[in-house]
């Protein structure tokens, strides 16, 4: 019994790392959206599958008609830390519809991953003036 109460705490304990926790200063549909979009195309470019070949389509689709496409009703309405949240997460849905391939392209969606994260935890983002 001790032996599955204590592999129960390590599982809550481990998932509980990955999530990131959203700073008030950031609008948390803004963060939610953009790390489940995030999530779906590290997981699918790290196993090697494309966007058309996606069980997960739909979530770049919605993300995607959410805030990008034509008639988005969220598109423009941010401004600082999730304007820069978007701007990361805009570019990679583009750059995962288009083939995320190479592997200097997958280096630079980790790059784009971390940065992510640090801009939703921190409330903080490019602080280009």
């Amino acid at each position: 019994m001790k032996k599955v109460l204590f592999i129960l705490l390590l599982v809550l304990f481990l998932s509980a790392c990955g999530n990131v926790e959203i700073h008030e200063d950031v609008n948390e549909e803004v963060a939610k959206d953009a790390l489940q979009l995030m999530d779906v195309v590290t997981t699918n470019v790290d196993k090697g599958i494309a966007y058309e070949d996606s069980d997960d389509k739909g979530t770049v689709d919605e993300y995607y008609k959410k805030y990008l496409g034509e008639f988005s009703t969220k598109k423009g309405i941010y401004s600082g830390v999730n304007e820069d949240i978007l701007i990361i997460a805009n570019a990679t849905t583009v750059r995962y519809m288009d083939g995320i391939t190479l592997e200097t392209e997958k280096e630079n969606l980790k790059e784009s991953e971390e940065r992510l994260k640090e801009f939703i935890s921190t409330g903080e983002g490019y602080n280009i003036d």
